[in-house]
């Protein structure tokens, strides 16, 4: 039997995931496989397209009760096998999961949601453990775990004293979508909001589908204010379904976020040792929501945490500062936080400058540039150390979020700052401005020691 849904919406920016699948799919033996990812990326998505027009059994766990899983598993396999006895355990799903896998044709077992499995029947790892070690060689499937909870995935895949330590062929992370495949998702929006709703909400396809108003304005009243808003409450869930304890690391996440990014700084806010405090730091890295940023050149060498996440991030600079105009949805609460927006969306750019780096050049390392310039603490937004035509350039990066066009009075002060940085040879200058550049300045990026990036660069 051959899934023959048909699904009407286009899948995006996931063709390289796709071919991988394809891949593993066309091995002629069995494959275990595991996808991880956060909620809302698009992993369900992605293996109901990739599961299309192929011989597949999904089945969709619940953080309901052990039963209720039950019966849901019952109920997937009652489409190959008819008249299963009712499952009491989940070991009762090895033969019946062994025979629809006995196929000639391949068979796709994708467990998706694996982690709400995990919780109600704490056996789980084991019982796929012995399906792969008894059975997966002797059959014809390919055996795919998935979940949100990144955490619990990575603990059953990587712990070395969990059962399904080493039983996979390939597990990767589906990650967030680029600002160009965001594009497609605002056909009817113009280039410098499509950009805003980026940084506001990053590359997670999900949002971008409930971003679908014609200008960013429309957009965040409608996701985020008043009674209805579907993307209110999204940061706050995210943080909750993921930590343990979650206060303390919502608290972490609140002070990194409003400016503290030294680990002894965050200690003192929280009230936690910096024994405590470190770990918990290291628990929300592991997840993504939170990075370091890497001191370049004779930048002082202590690490600087800042919050990764655009919507955590504007849920905190944004959203919980101005809770009471957001409960409102009238126009003027745009009026009035737009200041703000604007504020923390140059302070993202960046990130989306470092993403084109990264995706243009063979990067060595990446990061930043924090001293003394004369009398006063300066910095650099971006120092990047990439190859380009064989060769090893360091690159001093402006990021410049504005609807001005950029001239020499930008280009000058990245030049005089630059003179400060110890550690690099070979260098070259970066400008990236959304509102374009001067033309004396674009003249003289002719000479080859300045690159300028412009919106239409970034999103094409």
């Amino acid at each position: 039997m051959k899934n023959h849904t048909t699904y009407v919406e286009k899948i995006i920016g996931r063709d390289k995931e796709l071919q991988h699948l394809e891949e593993l799919y066309s091995k002629n033996e069995s494959i275990a496989c595991a996808i991880y990812g956060r909620r809302r990326i698009g992993k369900t998505f992605l293996l109901k397209e990739f599961c299309k027009n192929k011989r597949s059994l999904m089945i969709y766990s619940t953080e309901l009760l052990k039963e209720s899983n039950l019966e849901i598993i019952h109920s997937s396999m009652s489409i190959y096998i008819d008249s299963i006895q009712k499952f009491t355990s989940l070991l009762d799903i090895i033969e019946p999961l062994r025979q629809i896998c006995s196929s000639e044709e391949k068979t796709v077992v994708v467990f998706d949601e694996f982690p709400y499995l995990v919780n109600t029947c704490k056996d789980a790892p084991s019982i796929i453990q012995n399906f792969i070690d008894m059975h997966l060689t002797d059959l014809n499937v390919m055996l795919i775990l998935c979940g949100s909870s990144i955490s619990t995935m990575k603990k059953e895949l990587e712990g070395y004293d969990k059962p399904l330590y080493g039983r996979f062929d390939s597990k990767f992370e589906l990650k967030p979508i680029s600002l160009k495949n965001c594009k497609e998702f605002h056909a009817n929006m113009n280039d410098l909001d499509i950009i805003k709703v980026y940084l506001t909400v990053g590359g997670i396809p999900l949002y971008h589908k409930r971003m679908n108003e014609s200008s960013y304005e429309r957009n965040v009243l409608k996701n985020f204010s008043g009674d209805f808003g579907s993307l209110s409450e999204e940061a706050n869930s995210i943080i909750q379904r993921e930590f343990t304890p979650y206060e303390s690391h919502s608290k972490i996440i609140s002070i990194v976020a409003h400016g503290s990014t030294r680990l002894k700084e965050i200690a003192e806010k929280t009230g936690l040792s910096p024994a405590i405090c470190s770990k918990y730091l290291g628990n929300l890295e592991y997840i993504g929501l939170v990075e370091t940023i890497k001191p370049m050149g004779n930048s002082p060498k202590h690490p600087i945490y800042k919050i990764k996440d655009n919507l955590i991030r504007f849920h905190q600079n944004v959203i919980q500062q101005n809770l009471a105009l957001f409960n409102k949805s009238e126009r003027q609460v745009f009026t009035t936080v737009e200041p703000r927006i604007n504020s923390l969306l140059g302070l993202v750019f960046e990130d989306l400058c470092t993403e084109f780096i990264e995706e243009k050049y063979i990067c060595k390392e990446i990061g930043k540039w924090w001293g003394r310039v004369g009398d006063a603490d300066s910095d650099i937004d971006i120092v990047a150390t990439v190859v380009e035509n064989d060769n090893e350039v360091t690159y001093y990066c402006e990021c410049k979020f504005t609807k001005e066009k950029v001239g020499f009075e930008v280009y000058n002060k990245l030049v005089n700052r630059s003179k400060y940085v110890k550690g690099f040879s070979n260098c070259k200058f970066m400008i990236f401005s959304t509102g374009g550049f001067e033309s004396t300045l674009i003249e003289h990026s002719q000479y080859g020691d300045l690159v300028l990036v412009d919106m239409d660069e970034l999103l094409n």
